[in-house]
């Protein structure tokens, strides 16, 4: 009798075949689907990935190597879905936390491919994202909100962690596998629904109260669609993230991390630095992520910044407006800021009053805005804001 190896065990073609039949309360299936084992399409498989044992298994990649290599061998009838819930079922009766190998398999086995318009691409590379889950801060006292789960690659890492992980998702056609991979997880809950439209920092209190909970991280792969707008909702006073560790393209984390006079530095970078500071950044190769991307990925960990400006009754809404100063300053950014103020700024002052302005915090009557740093707008919209206050007269539209 001859004898295979499918990385757990040697046993006889006769007994794999018993173990992996349908049993005789199953359906009666078409018998041209079924393959017997020793078929010439083990034997590539058995070329494939070798006979020997590994030095080094454990029965999850056993496991997993005997499902890869049933799928590999085109098992794809009745039987070999049988075969394949089998394996699963043991698989998830070892450890509460599904595998990336588990999940992997989990879309192979419900035909879930990305989708090219949510800007899908998975990271399951189980370092980085181990990586990505340490960084986080993530621990039995705090809350993590994911935003982009996907299948749960993250997700799971998160929750070996923290305390409670709330991940959101876009995608529904991941609800079942959630289900079937997170349904004995009690600290993990999904959302699904679009991320720029929910109150995620009403979500988080929320959350915290439930659970118990002290304080509350955000991260996630976000894509290239939602990066800008979704960090921008991230500043402002009444955040409750303690720390932001989220993966984007490479050319918005140069924006991010960019310096005044830099083709890069923008309004992303001003109002990030209002609140935030980078505390660690790292690239992600593109042949990390399944499928590749076309450019490669950077981790920016961010940490909370204390309120630049000192919470009074006076300064309440002193962020909207000087949100809407960054934004009116870049408008044209190859103009000078004087003229940017004047033709886009809604509570703009006269134009000499913001000469005197520039001269006074040492700037040139033809600097533009991308050549000042972040501190030296806010100090210039202050001294504007309170000079218009003071004399309200001045106003050009009063003039």
């Amino acid at each position: 009798m001859k004898t295979i190896w499918l990385g757990e065990r040697r046993a006889k073609a006769s007994t794999e075949v018993d173990a992996f039949r349908p049993s005789a309360g199953d359906a009666k299936w078409p018998r041209r689907n079924v393959l017997p084992i020793n078929a010439p399409a083990i034997r590539s498989c058995q070329l494939k990935f070798g006979r020997r044992r590994p030095r080094t298994s454990t029965k999850s990649t056993s496991f997993a190597y005997r499902a890869r290599v049933l799928a590999t061998a085109g098992l794809y009838g009745a039987p070999g879905r049988l075969a394949l819930a089998r394996l699963r079922a043991r698989l998830m009766a070892m450890s509460t936390l599904p595998t990336t190998a588990f999940l992997m398999l989990q879309m192979r086995l419900k035909c879930l491919r990305s989708r090219k318009r949510l800007g899908q691409h998975f990271l399951t590379d189980e370092a980085m994202l181990a990586r990505i889950a340490e960084v986080s801060r993530a621990d039995p006292r705090t809350l993590a909100v994911e935003i982009g789960a996907g299948p749960g690659f993250l997700t799971s890492m998160l929750a070996a962690r923290a305390g409670g992980v709330l991940a959101i998702e876009l995608d529904r056609r991941f609800r079942s596998l959630h289900q079937e991979a997170f349904g004995a997880v009690p600290q993990v809950g999904f959302l699904y629904g679009d991320a720029l439209r929910l109150d995620l920092a009403d979500l988080a209190r929320g959350a915290l109260a439930e659970r118990g909970l002290d304080q509350a991280v955000l991260t996630g792969n976000l894509p290239f669609q939602i990066t800008s707008p979704l960090l921008f909702g991230q500043c402002g006073p009444g955040v409750p993230w303690r720390r932001m560790t989220v993966m984007v393209q490479r050319e918005v984390a140069d924006r991010i991390v960019a310096g005044p006079g830099t083709k890069d530095y923008g309004v992303l970078t001003i109002k990030l630095a209002m609140w935030w500071h980078l505390a660690e950044r790292w690239e992600v190769p593109a042949e990390r992520f399944t499928p590749p991307p076309r450019v490669d990925a950077s981790v920016l960990v961010l940490d909370r910044c204390p309120c630049p400006v000192e919470p009074t009754p006076a300064s309440e809404a002193w962020w909207p407006g000087f949100s809407e100063f960054v934004d009116a300053a870049f408008a044209q950014r190859r103009k000078k800021l004087i003229n940017s103020l004047t033709s886009r700024w809604t509570d703009r002052p006269a134009k000499d009053e913001l000469l005197l302005a520039l001269e006074a915090e040492g700037h040139s009557p033809l600097i533009r805005a991308e050549q000042i740093a972040p501190p030296g707008l806010l100090s210039l919209y202050r001294r504007l804001t309170e000079s218009s206050t003071a004399d309200p007269r001045r106003r050009q539209g009063e003039n």
